[in-house]
This record gives C-alpha cells, structure tokens and sequence, in this order.
C-alpha cells in the first residue's frame, strides 16, 4: 500500500517529503483501528466544535523539538504553536460523537521546518487524519484527492495548499465527503478540549 501512496505522490508532481506527509497520514488511519461503518461523516447537522470534543482516551499529545540535541518531547501546546512555522487549518466542527486520538508533530525540523499531525475518531467512520506542514514550491491550491480502491474501507486523501500550508487530510469517506472536509478548513480553530471536569 505505501508504493501505491509514493507512486501517487510522484504522478502528482509532489516532492518525495510532502508524500512522506502523506504516508503518514496513512500511517496514523493505520494505527487508530480504522473502525468502519454507515456513517456518512459529514460535519454539517449535528456537528461540534472541536474544542467541544473530548479526547477519546488517555490525552495522546506528543510534539519533539528536532533542534534539541536531546529530542524531548513536548507535551503543551502553547510551547508548541508559535513555532510551527505555518497556520495550521482544520475544520470548524465535526460530527456530534467525535473524539480527538492523538496529535503530533515536530518543531524546528531540518526538513519540514514545522509539522504537525491531528487524529480524530468519527461516529460511524472511524479516523480522519490531518497533518500538515509549510508549503514549500509551486503546490495546487485545489485538492487532489485519489482514492485507494473502491471497497466500502477505501482510504482517500486530499492533498493541497491553504495559505501557506500544505495540508494532508484522510480517511475512509468517499472523494466528495473528504473535498468537503478540506474546503472547509480554517486558520487558528482552537482544536483543544476542554479540561475534564
């Protein structure tokens, strides 16, 4: 499956570290279970706002400093956002019954500079997977979005630039359902959950 997703990545003219980007994506959808249903995934009626989704379990935050010699993990994210180097995009809302998974990334990177990958877990359709990075050359603004077969558990991925940032978004949601997704994304959303109570 990863030499299908690099050999996409060069057909689409991206260079070999923003298909990295998307492998990872691929990676974390992987990783979080991919538990599949009927849901359509649509964050329209009955969507939340992303600071009003819990995490889905234990807080899965972990974010490495590339220019320490050490590669501590940083664990706040204010430590962590005016240094990414780029805007992070994400959508305004998500379907009621999501849950944030995990969210990672680097700062200080000799080669992306700043990235950052978020995972949340949709009712009915299982992970949706962010990750982004700054856009570096001549990127298309429109998303791209191949599909990785036809079965019910298809992966497609959405690969463009908002702004200055190269964003990667996947999940088992038809090409239409993740174009939504992406058209839908915003700078600064505050993403963090509230503290439990």
């Amino acid at each position: 499956m990863s030499v299908g997703w690099a050999r996409i990545g060069r057909e689409r003219g991206r260079s070999s570290r923003f298909s990295g980007l998307a492998l990872g994506c691929v990676a974390l959808l992987a990783l979080t279970g991919c538990a599949l249903g009927g849901g359509n995934g649509s964050g329209g009626a009955g969507g939340q706002t992303l600071s009003s989704l819990p995490w889905c379990a234990q807080p899965q935050f972990n974010f490495v400093d590339s220019s320490s010699s050490s590669q501590k993990a940083i664990t706040s994210w204010d430590q962590v956002k005016g240094q990414l180097g780029f805007t992070p995009y994400l959508p305004p809302s998500l379907p009621k019954g999501s849950c944030l998974d995990l969210l990672g990334g680097a700062i200080h990177d000799p080669i992306f500079g700043g990235h950052l990958s978020v995972t949340w877990v949709l009712p009915n359709v299982g992970p949706i997977s962010f990750s982004e990075a700054p856009a570096h050359g001549a990127a298309a603004s429109a998303p791209q979005c191949p599909q990785s077969g036809q079965s019910s558990d298809a992966t497609t991925i959405c690969i463009g630039v908002v702004g200055g940032t190269n964003v990667t978004v996947a999940a088992h949601l038809t090409q239409s359902q993740l174009t939504a997704y992406f058209n839908q994304l915003q700078p600064a959303t505050d993403w963090q959950p509230a503290p439990a109570s």
